[in-house]
């Protein structure tokens, strides 16, 4: 449970609130920030879902199991990507890792195996991927589809 308010009137209902949840955050004095925190997760499960969507098109493409494919995915540390490309978009460093122009030429791989199969969001990306390319942003790392997110006054 995520709560957000006058801090004093947290303290006073913690221990109610504690006994209805597993998990109890205090996100802060700012009213709306519960909310907008859920929005923020609520974001990261439907994009992996839709990112999800993709990959088992690509898998069916390419007639791989989708367990297998799922199975694959186990081996990825997400939670470090989170912390490490995650963290770099905030800070604005895209001191290249995984070059933008390297991430499109697979974008544009995993758009081919496909075929003419609905895609989720690989086209999006590919989209964006090429309007930043464009904008000579290639060479950057990948994880510079965020510069306008962290730039924008």
């Amino acid at each position: 449970m995520m709560v957000a308010g006058p801090k004093a009137l947290f303290t006073r209902v913690q221990t109610a609130l504690a006994a209805m949840t597993t998990r109890l955050e205090f996100m802060g004095e700012r009213s709306d920030l519960a909310a907008v925190n859920k929005l923020f997760g609520n974001a990261m499960i439907i994009g992996v879902s839709a990112a999800m969507a993709d990959i088992l098109t690509l898998a069916q493409a390419s007639d791989v199991d989708p367990q297998d494919a799922v199975k694959l995915l186990g081996l990825l540390d997400l939670n470090g990507m989170v912390a490490g490309r995650g963290v770099n978009m905030a800070k604005a460093n895209w001191e290249a890792s995984f070059e933008l122009d390297m991430a499109r030429k697979d974008v544009r791989l995993m758009l081919e195996t496909a075929g003419s199969r609905p895609l989720a969001v690989l086209p999006s990306i590919a989209a964006r991927m090429d309007q930043l390319i464009a904008a000579g942003h290639g060479a950057k790392d990948a994880c510079v589809l965020g510069i306008d997110a962290v730039t924008r006054a």
